[in-house]
């Protein structure tokens, strides 16, 4: 049986605040592992009994390791790993960001105040790298 294992590296985190009765955050991770074969990549948040007081929240991001396996053959050819985790109920006053930490890195994604409402009524997505348009001319 495959155990897991944290991925090789973290390439990027997006996080969407879900709009829903108490408000849900869905976290979304991108990475690497070192070889073909990696299945049910996930993040696991670590457990706290206070909340971290820089207000930002770990997760780590895992997924079950082939090589763990005997008989299991895989090719040592990096490749591109996606996770996501849906915080029900998340304490809204005390998260201001989530890092989430592979074998080798990890990246910090911020919550902040310059996000946009999305389109859809069932989520408000973040788009805190998003370029300025101006408004005012046609496309």
């Amino acid at each position: 049986m495959s155990e897991d294992r944290k991925i090789l590296a973290v390439t990027d985190v997006g996080l969407a605040i879900l709009e829903s009765d108490p408000p849900k955050l869905r976290i979304s991770a991108s990475g690497t592992v070192g070889s073909t074969g990696w299945e049910n990549a996930h993040l696991v948040p670590y457990r706290y009994f206070v909340a971290p007081l820089d207000g930002i929240w770990e997760f780590d991001f895992v997924a079950e390791d082939p090589s763990t396996e005997l008989g299991i053959i895989t090719t040592s050819t990096p490749t591109d790993i996606d996770a996501r985790y849906v915080w029900d109920n998340y304490p809204q006053t005390s998260v201001k960001g989530v890092r989430v930490y592979s074998s080798t890195n990890n990246v910090v994604k911020m919550l902040d105040d310059n996000f946009v409402m999305g389109g859809s009524n069932d989520v408000m997505t973040l788009f805190q790298d998003a370029p300025k348009r101006d408004s005012s001319k046609r496309i």
